[in-house]
């Protein structure tokens, strides 16, 4: 999600190009992953005992209102919004929950208008006054 979109900027292009990329770095990082992943067991990925199942049940189980928060530049919120739409037992735990669109965020909420989106989503949310 994120790298198609990034290898069409500019800024990538003068970086890689001005040596500020370490390429070699950062293909032993992702051959050091995907040997990583090939190596777990089974029960070690996302099964039943693993983090998005937990998370799911979690989510199922919780009775109060739930806030999601989804940066429209991050990886992570991407495979989640997926899993939101493409599986009917997590479209049901979507459509109990507020969900919120952040636009131009990261998953780090870097800049100051990603960060005040986020806030104001959870005042929002909360039902609490805005101090501006």
């Amino acid at each position: 999600y994120y790298y198609p979109r990034r290898i069409l900027q500019p800024d990538f292009w003068r970086k890689l190009l001005s040596g500020k990329v370490n390429v070699l770095g950062s293909l032993a990082k992702l051959f050091g992953r995907v040997r990583s992943m090939l190596r777990r067991k089974p029960s070690d990925q996302a099964g039943e005992g693993g983090f998005v199942d937990r998370m799911h049940r979690g989510l199922q189980a919780f009775e109060g209102d739930t806030l999601i928060c989804l940066s429209d530049t991050d990886l992570t919120a991407a495979e989640f919004r997926n899993l939101l739409g493409e599986s009917d037992e997590w479209g049901r735990v979507g459509a109990k929950a507020t969900v919120r669109e952040l636009a131009q965020a990261d998953h780090t909420l870097s800049s100051v208008a990603s960060f005040n989106q986020f806030t104001e989503a959870c005042r929002e949310f909360l039902g609490v006054a805005g101090t501006r």
